[in-house]
């Protein structure tokens, strides 16, 4: 029997969980300007580092006082933050509609409700967020997206989802 996304999914208080951070291991590498450090050089305002001096370079950024100690040109790098985008997959088979006897809902909402997490801080940091499925039915993909309508999207595609197909 399928089990539909538990109501609750809606009711949780969205405003708490959007001060909380992603941190990834390693630097993203996106290509939108965001609040995560990247591996990219650019404009920016945390120093990332020095080099030679090429000629067409920026004469902006010579580093005047390595020029004074190191008596040659030296250009300063800085590090550029960029966005990440998160694409959440929820396993909505039929395993997902597993609701055990003191459970308060099924794995399904669950999982609804992990993903609407992730998403919402996601978005909060105005990073792009997916959202696709493996199995079930009653929901449609949402694209990549940061845009303000975003979570209600997901949200709702969240709470239509129904875990149906093979187990």
């Amino acid at each position: 029997m399928a089990r539909q996304a538990e109501p609750w999914v809606r009711a949780v208080d969205w405003g708490r969980i959007a001060p909380l951070r992603l941190r990834a291991r390693s630097v993203a590498d996106g290509v939108f300007a965001g609040v995560h450090r990247s591996r990219r050089r650019g404009p920016g305002v945390e120093f990332g580092g020095h080099r030679p001096y090429v000629p067409g370079d920026d004469l902006r950024w010579i580093d005047r006082h390595a020029l004074m100690r190191h008596d040659r040109l030296i250009v300063r790098l800085f590090e550029t933050e960029t966005d990440r985008g998160v694409y959440l997959l929820v396993d909505a088979t039929a395993s997902m509609s597993f609701r055990g006897k003191d459970a308060p809902g099924a794995k399904v909402g669950f999982a609804a409700l992990i993903a609407a997490a992730l998403a919402r801080v996601a978005l909060s940091a105005g990073d792009p967020v997916s959202l696709d499925w493996i199995g079930g039915r009653g929901i449609h993909p949402v694209p990549p997206s940061a845009s303000g309508e975003t979570f209600d999207r997901i949200v709702g595609a969240l709470s239509a989802l129904q875990a149906t197909g093979d187990a």
